[in-house]
C-alpha cells in the first residue's frame, strides 16, 4: 500500500498544529515549572531521607528540647511539620554550622531561597561567654547573639552551591566515624518538606570540599557579630 504524499503531508501538518497548541495553552504553561523553582542545591541523591517528622523524632526522642523558637538549630524538627506548613515563606531552607577547628569559633548559617534570590543570616553559634562573678547587686543578663542579614542573586553565590553539592561533601551516603574534635561541618536541608542531613566533621574524604565550602562562605559573607550579654530593663 501507497502512501499518498499529499495525504500525509496534511496528517503532518494536523499534528504539527496541535501540538503548537497544547504548549501554548495555559493549563500546559501552568502545570511546567519555570526553572527558577528548581531547587538551588537540592537533596542528597544517596539515602537516609528522614522526610516524616516522627521519624527523626524516633532516632533521637530528646533532639527538639530546647530548640523551639530557634530557626538555626530547629530545622529538624519543624520540617515537613505543622510550622513548615503553614508559616514558612521559603520552601527551600539550607542550615550550615561551620568551623575552622574543633576549638576556634563557629558559624551558623541559614540559607532561604527565594526564588532568583537567596536571604543568608548569619550568626555566631558559639557559648555565651562565662557569666561574671557572683555579686548580689550585679544585674541579671540575657544572652544576645546578633543576626545579620545577607541578600544575594543566586548567580553571585555559585561558589557556595557548586561546594556544598559536591559528591563527597553532600551526595555519599553518612558515615558511621561521627566525631566531635574536627573541625566542624554540618549541612541540613528542607525542600519542600523533606528534610535531610550530613555531618563532614571528621570524613577524610571530604576534607577538601569542605575547606572549598568554608572558604566561599568567608569570601562572599560577613564574619558574624560576637555574642554578648544585655542587662534586663
Amino acid at each position: 500500500m501507497r502512501l499518498d504524499p499529499h495525504r500525509l503531508t496534511l496528517w503532518l501538518a494536523l499534528f504539527t498544529t496541535g501540538a503548537t497548541y497544547v504548549a501554548l495553552s495555559p493549563s500546559y504553561r501552568q502545570a511546567t515549572p519555570p526553572v527558577s523553582e528548581s531547587p538551588w542545591i537540592g537533596l542528597p541523591t544517596s539515602g537516609m531521607d528522614a522526610s516524616a517528622p516522627p521519624l527523626r523524632e524516633l532516632f533521637n526522642p530528646d533532639y527538639h528540647r530546647g530548640r523551639q523558637g530557634d530557626a538555626f538549630l530547629e530545622l529538624a524538627w519543624t520540617c515537613g511539620g505543622f510550622r513548615d506548613a503553614h508559616d514558612s515563606r521559603f520552601p527551600e531552607r539550607y542550615v550550615a554550622q561551620v568551623s575552622d577547628s574543633a576549638w576556634g569559633p563557629h558559624h551558623d548559617i541559614i540559607i532561604d531561597v527565594d526564588k532568583d534570590q537567596l536571604l543568608f543570616s548569619i550568626r555566631s553559634g558559639d557559648h555565651s561567654p562565662p557569666p561574671p562573678d557572683p555579686d548580689a547587686n550585679a544585674p541579671e543578663t540575657i544572652t544576645m547573639r546578633p543576626v545579620t542579614y545577607v541578600r544575594m542573586p543566586r548567580s553571585k553565590a555559585e561558589s557556595i552551591r557548586q561546594a556544598w553539592n559536591s559528591e563527597l561533601l553532600w551526595h555519599a551516603p553518612q558515615k558511621e566515624d561521627l566525631c566531635h574534635d574536627g573541625a566542624r561541618l554540618k549541612l541540613e536541608a528542607c525542600i519542600r518538606g523533606r528534610y535531610a542531613i550530613r555531618s563532614r566533621t571528621c570524613d577524610s574524604d571530604a576534607h577538601q570540599a569542605a575547606d572549598s565550602l568554608r572558604t566561599a562562605f568567608k569570601t562572599l559573607l560577613p564574619a558574624p557579630e560576637p555574642i554578648y550579654e544585655q542587662p534586663v530593663r
